[in-house]
Order: C-alpha cells, then sequence, then structure tokens
C-alpha cells in the first residue's frame, strides 16, 4: 500500500480531481460489480464512465441509460421526456404502450 507520501504525488501528477461521496453499500456494491464485470480499474473509473458517458461497451452504457430512465419514469408517473443536447439536437423518448396486445 502506498504511503500518504506517494498518494500526495500521485495525485499531483494526474489531471483527475478527487472527490469524496457517501454512497448507500448497495450502491458501492453494484459498482463494484461493475468495475469486476467490466475490467474497470476501480469504482472511480465506472462513475467517470457514466457522468462522460464514455464506457468502452457503448451497448453497456445504453442498457444503463435506460435503467436510468426506467427509473425516471416510475419516480414520476411520466411517459415522455425530452431532452437538448450541446449540439442543439433534440432527443425524445417514451414509454412503451403496456396494454395487454391481443394476438
Amino acid at each position: 500500500m502506498a504511503t500518504a507520501q506517494q498518494q500526495a504525488r500521485f495525485r499531483a501528477k494526474d489531471s483527475k480531481a478527487t472527490i469524496q461521496a457517501r454512497l448507500d453499500p448497495a450502491t458501492v456494491a453494484r459498482l463494484d460489480r461493475i468495475a469486476c464485470k467490466r475490467g474497470a480499474a476501480g469504482r472511480g473509473v465506472v462513475i467517470d464512465w457514466l457522468v462522460q458517458g464514455a464506457a468502452p461497451d457503448p451497448l453497456w452504457l445504453a442498457a444503463e441509460g435506460l435503467r436510468l430512465l426506467k427509473a425516471y419514469f416510475d419516480a414520476t408517473g411520466e411517459t415522455r421526456v425530452h431532452t437538448r443536447t450541446g449540439d442543439g439536437s433534440t432527443w425524445r423518448c417514451s414509454t412503451a404502450d403496456r396494454r395487454p396486445r391481443s394476438r
């Protein structure tokens, strides 16, 4: 394990900032599972992927985005959402018709 002086020198050379966050134990466990499964160097890398939208596996990133979108729909009761991106384009998404389909 690195000494405090070694850690301070490493952070001084690294371009990334250090943050502290209080996370629920279930969240920490989820980050650990993702880091292990995706081969990430640690929890911080996974958080960075999610916030930056730059994960090595675009399909995984899309799946996490859909999971968050579903959580938004469930929490708000909304059925549609739209957002404007940095380049000015608009993205729209809505829930599928949840009524049973007749065959």
